[in-house]
């Protein structure tokens, strides 16, 4: 009995070793495929948006914007990092204008009538946050205006928003938390064809 107990000591033990790393590596493949899946929306909307738009507020590493043709309409999809419950998330908000309606209005999406879709949250599988940062670069792929250390609106360039209007590329940063475990950090850059600078608040 005393052999039995032993060796069921062992078993159990590896038995809850085992299961340990089956939901570890489980719960890393599932915060991966949910930041990739964000990282493939957010990318296909910036490489065939024209224009890009930056943020009126100043707020270039948190929010940026994308102007979208596609089925007759004019979409305009808003991408926000922002805090909730105290937990840092990725949010998608699309506003659509009928196109013949924007032709009439002179090609100005913003003298259309809008149609606002629900807000969603790209990063879903989270509990404990993510890092997120929109990042832009110059032709030879060097950071434009890395931010100060001391506040992540406060750039280290004169007239930040002129220079990011002429990025070459913008970037989009992400970094998962997970407990117990290295971050899973992921990244993807998209050439720009044309940046504005000021419609996205």
């Amino acid at each position: 009995m005393l052999l039995m107990g032993v060796v069921g000591g062992f078993v159990t033990a590896s038995l809850v070793r085992s299961m340990q790393v089956t939901r570890t590596t489980s719960e890393r493949a599932i915060a991966l495929h949910d930041i990739e899946r964000s990282l493939q929306v957010v990318g296909r909307e910036l490489r065939v948006a024209d224009p890009i738009y930056l943020a009126a507020d100043g707020d270039y590493r948190n929010v940026i914007g994308a102007e979208v043709v596609r089925d007759r309409t004019v979409q305009i999809h808003t991408f926000l990092i922002e805090e909730e419950d105290g937990v840092q998330f990725l949010f998608q908000e699309i506003t659509e204008y009928d196109l013949d309606e924007v032709f009439a209005v002179g090609g100005d999406p913003l003298k259309a009538t809008p149609t606002t879709l629900p807000r969603r949250r790209l990063i879903t599988d989270v509990d404990n946050g993510i890092d997120a940062v929109f990042t832009y670069y110059d032709g030879d792929g060097t950071e434009l205006c890395p931010p100060e250390e001391e506040s992540e609106n406060e750039w280290d360039c004169d007239e930040p928003e002129e220079v990011f209007a002429d990025a070459s590329q913008i970037g989009i940063r992400l970094v998962r938390n997970l407990d117990g475990q290295e971050p899973i950090r992921a990244e993807t850059r998209i050439n720009v064809r044309n940046t504005r600078y000021g419609r996205v608040s």
